[in-house]
């Protein structure tokens, strides 16, 4: 079902869309050509109807009036039922302005705002029949629910933890009310090496990115995008196995190499990049992963040969030392390929697909996984019995399956975004009791909804902790729908790792503060699903990968208005919006 409201209010005049609730069951592009044709139809039947007046000897005028007096009739019965209000048009002329920016349709903007009522027919149609463009189907009252559980951030367990003193010492947070950098001005001028590492963190954080600039626009949705480990370097893989590597140069993204992926099955799912930053390897629904260097096209072959039919590595990550690939993949297992003696080893690590792997820190012995089985499980690889697996330690607390894993580097801390649209901070000194594992699986075993097109089910809007969930910190306000999306600590060297970014199903690009809970930064800045998203290791700004085709980098702008990419949503019934954003909070 298409519904006229949703599907239609972008290109049929506005007067004939106000409150109408008629649904149509044909394709979109049909819908618009069937809407059209009725009063096309029923202009060419008079004159057509004339025509045959005057060879059948009736006077034409007279008949033609009739007919004519007809559709006039049909006319004035459509306008009826229009109700014009001064914000609805204003809703109408912003909303264009915010779908004419996202597309570069800046010519038509100042034209189309005049006149709300005269849509352009082209514009609807490309974004209509655009594969890369979500319509997002979030209903108000599923974004009421998101906005509600972030409202009021529980952070009693992560005040008593030493996350706490220590984010607050690495970002140059103080007790000092006065938190103006002018202070900090007049210090460095008393000392003779400039700002410390702290002051600049502080000084960073009160510029964090809200201003989304589109890089490039590749007509393709994107997948994965990712900085390499010193800064230099860009990647993006798009659904058309197109993989483009892009170097910095004088702060702009200039393209260096780009290549078509071998044996994509669907899309490139990950991409990783090598400590030195000169290879990356990559992963897709084929039974090997790849490895490529970033100057040339050639690309290495690592079978991986797994005895199953469709298999797929959804996460892979290169060890310190750049020898090792650690990989998650469908059929439950946990791969260890070693780039230099071409061979691997796997074992099997989880009861449902394995989502997401990384290593705790630089060593490279230690490493996490997590998958549909809604656990995220401590593994030490001098320990590990290939014939008879068995975790370091098990962390549970979500309610549906885990979507990815970052951690902190630093062998204590780590965060898992979930399809129970949470982001957990854990602390792997904590593990959970075998209690807490059985209550996270009885939940996580009902499977009783699709993350990937269903609404969110009314069980996972629930804030509460399960009992014997040992999380540090949880963090609500984002939208986990559609694909795997990731959530990754802010750098160390320009934020002291006191934030978390995560993209959503909605387009949006969400910061969290570490330390509150709270959402820092909440700015729509794509038309489709944000996967994947990068922060500069070193600079102030971060890029989002979307499945609108687009990668946009975000800096700070002080006259940005966050909100202008932000229209409310349209709701028939504002008594019944109320009555359910009540029950909601």
């Amino acid at each position: 079902m298409y519904p006229i409201s949703n599907r239609l209010k972008f290109l049929i005049p506005y007067s004939f869309y106000c409150d109408c609730t008629l649904t149509l069951t044909l394709p979109p592009l049909f819908s618009i050509i069937a809407t059209r044709a009725i009063f096309i139809t029923a202009f060419s039947l008079t004159f057509v109807i004339c025509r045959c007046g005057i060879f059948l000897g009736i006077h034409r005028y007279s008949f033609s009036s009739s007919i004519f007096l007809f559709v006039i009739v049909i006319f004035v019965q459509i306008l009826k039922n229009k109700k014009k209000t001064c914000s609805e048009n204003r809703l109408v002329r912003r909303r264009l302005r915010i779908l004419i920016s996202f597309h570069n349709l800046t010519h038509q903007s100042k034209q189309l705002c005049k006149y709300p009522r005269q849509i352009s027919l082209e514009y609807y149609l490309f974004r209509c029949c655009s594969s890369n463009i979500d319509l997002s189907d979030e209903s108000e009252d599923e974004l009421a629910r998101i906005r509600a559980r972030a409202r009021f951030p529980d952070t009693t367990r992560l005040e008593k933890n030493d996350i706490s003193v220590v984010t607050k010492n690495t970002s140059g947070v103080t007790d000092e009310k006065n938190m103006s950098i002018i202070p900090l001005i007049e210090k460095r001028t008393l000392k003779p090496n400039g700002f410390s590492i702290n002051e600049k963190c502080r000084i960073g954080n009160s510029l964090l990115p809200n201003k989304p600039k589109v890089i490039r626009d590749f007509g393709s949705k994107v997948f994965c995008g990712l900085y390499s480990k010193d800064g230099e370097f860009f990647i993006a893989s798009t659904q058309d196995k197109w993989m483009y590597i892009y170097k910095m140069v004088n702060g702009n993204y200039v393209i260096y190499n780009r290549m078509l992926a071998h044996d994509v099955g669907w899309s490139v799912l990950d991409i990783a990049f090598s400590p030195d930053g000169q290879h990356f390897a990559y992963s897709s629904w084929a039974d090997c992963l790849y490895q490529c260097h970033i100057s040339d096209r050639s690309i290495d072959t690592l079978a991986l040969h797994p005895g199953v039919r469709r298999f797929c590595v959804f996460s892979l990550v290169f060890s310190n030392n750049g020898h090792e690939i650690l990989g998650g993949a469908n059929d439950r297992c946990i791969y260890m390929y070693d780039v230099h003696c071409q061979r691997f080893d796997r074992f099997t690590g989880h009861d449902e697909d394995v989502n997401c792997v990384a290593y705790a820190d630089n060593s490279s012995q230690i490493f996490y996984s997590a998958g549909d089985d809604g656990f995220c499980k401590v593994w030490d690889r001098r320990l590990i019995n290939m014939s008879n697996p068995s975790p370091v330690g098990i962390l549970a607390g979500h309610r549906d399956g885990i979507t990815y894993i970052d951690s902190r580097g630093d062998t204590r801390y780590l965060i898992t975004n979930s399809k129970d649209q949470s982001i957990k901070l854990w602390d792997t000194r904590v593990f959970s009791s075998r209690k807490a594992q059985q209550n996270a699986r009885h939940l996580v075993e009902r499977k009783d909804w699709d993350y990937r097109w269903q609404p969110v089910p009314q069980r996972l809007w629930d804030r509460g902790f399960l009992d014997g969930d040992t999380s540090v910190m949880t963090y609500y306000g984002h939208s986990v729908r559609k694909t795997l999306i990731r959530c990754r600590f802010s750098p160390p060297d320009n934020t002291g790792q006191r934030y978390i970014y995560t993209g959503d199903s909605t387009g949006r690009l969400i910061i969290y503060d570490l330390l509150t809970g709270k959402i820092v930064r909440k700015v729509k800045g794509h038309l489709g699903c944000i996967r994947d998203v990068s922060w500069h290791p070193f600079d102030h700004n971060l890029i989002t990968s979307s499945w609108d085709g687009k990668i946009s980098k975000w800096e700070y702008s002080e006259s940005y208005d966050a909100n202008e990419y932000e229209p409310p949503l349209l709701r028939r019934s504002e008594r019944i919006a109320a009555r359910r954003r009540t029950h909601v909070s």
